[in-house]
């Protein structure tokens, strides 16, 4: 995805998930961190969070994924890379204040996709594999056992 020249495009790539039309194929993890960038970017936290959690459900349900104990939906995954967009875009407006304009959400996106946080071992330098994948993390949000968050 390179949305950085193309709001169009980002936007349109924002309905189609919404809608539960964005093809399967292309519900990657670069595209599950784009969601939540743009979430996280227009709405207050409290709304991003719950539109990322029941968009990721509902788009789910709209392309056939059963939420299992063992595959589907995950909550600390969720929750986990929610706060992490959070404290990127965060991060990035905070060194983005000398400037009149805030950076563009396509920029954004770009810069993050290219940060460690794209990296799908990222929650890995915070959980180990046996909690992050149980059934528990799965269906709860479950605070790392590695290292903290802050």
């Amino acid at each position: 995805m390179n949305f950085s020249t193309n709001h169009h495009l980002l936007s349109d790539f924002i309905t189609a998930f919404e809608e539960g039309t964005l093809p399967r194929e292309e519900w990657t993890h670069r595209a599950h961190l784009t969601m939540a960038l743009w979430y996280v970017r227009c709405y207050p936290a409290a709304e991003a969070e719950r539109r990322i959690r029941e968009g990721i459900k509902h788009y789910n349900a709209a392309v056939g994924v059963v939420s299992t104990p063992t595959s589907g939906y995950h909550e600390t995954l969720t929750c986990f890379y929610t706060l992490a967009v959070k404290r990127f875009v965060e991060s990035a407006d905070d060194d983005d204040d000398d400037d009149d304009a805030a950076l563009s959400i396509e920029t954004l996106v770009e810069t993050m996709l290219a940060s460690e946080i794209a990296d799908r071992a990222y929650p890995l330098r915070f959980y180990s594999k046996e909690l992050l994948f149980s059934t528990e993390a799965r269906a709860a949000w479950t605070e790392p056992d590695k290292c903290g968050l802050d």
